[in-house]
């Protein structure tokens, strides 16, 4: 007689498959085994984030982990790195809707991981001028360093991502109603992440020159905002370097 057959699967998932019944050992192994890769990506969630696990509290987090890993299932795309559509997913995320911010400081987030992972800058050519003397050319053109990523808000997303801090949940509460902020993630040279403030000038400037404009250009289009002070500095910084060979 032949054995009876079910289609058998995680219903979250959409993964089902034909199973025998009587061979509940094999159907065990299939549990453990995807149990043990959403474990696997819930960790992986957890490093990325962890100033999400803080505001979120281990518990809750852990939850939302697992449902981002159900979603993803779904709706993510597979050419991304898990967890590149975490903030995405925390802005629809219905049991956190009274936490407008998270997405945006989940993006921050994020974006610190895009600054880590990102390439050295290319070899300048041999024609480019000295960075050092960039202020002092007529139409200087620099280049971004690859590793810069800029987050503006309509939250205090370095704020809120300073308070979480190792320690710092135990001080006085942060006010999420205070302004907005845009805020400048680059890779130093020492391979340390920095993370600054930027005026709105700033902001519009960095992203300017993100665009391809030089230097003049995108000082013009830029109001209230010392171009030469601001430039020496992300000079300093590693925020700007000279443009590669062409």
């Amino acid at each position: 007689m032949r054995a009876e057959s079910n289609t058998v699967g995680n219903t979250a998932t959409g993964y089902t498959l034909p199973i025998n019944r009587f061979e509940p050992a094999r159907w065990q192994r299939l549990q453990s085994r995807q149990s043990n890769v959403q474990t696997v990506h819930e960790s992986a969630l957890a490093i990325s984030f962890p100033v999400m696990r803080a505001l979120l509290g281990p518990e809750f987090f852990c939850v939302t982990a697992s449902v981002y890993w159900q979603w993803t299932s779904f709706y993510a795309d597979r050419q991304q790195q898990y967890g590149a559509e975490f903030p995405a997913f925390l802005a629809k995320y219905l049991p956190s809707a009274d936490l407008p911010y998270l997405s945006d400081v989940a993006k921050l987030e994020w974006l610190r991981q895009e600054a880590l992972a990102a390439p050295k800058p290319e070899s300048p050519g041999p024609d480019a001028l000295d960075i050092a003397d960039t202020a002092t050319q007529k139409r200087p053109v620099v280049a971004v360093h690859p590793s810069v990523r800029l987050c503006e808000s309509a939250y205090p997303v370095l704020s809120i991502w300073k308070y979480c801090q190792a320690g710092e949940l135990a001080r006085d509460t942060l006010s999420c109603d205070t302004p907005g902020e845009r805020v400048c993630i680059n890779r130093a040279r020492d391979g340390r992440l920095r993370m600054q403030l930027l005026s709105p000038g700033a902001y519009s400037f960095i992203c300017a020159l993100q665009s391809g404009q030089d230097v003049w250009d995108a000082a013009v289009t830029t109001s209230r905002f010392d171009a030469v002070m601001t430039l020496a500095r992300w000079i300093r910084h590693g925020i700007v370097v000279a443009p590669p060979a062409r």
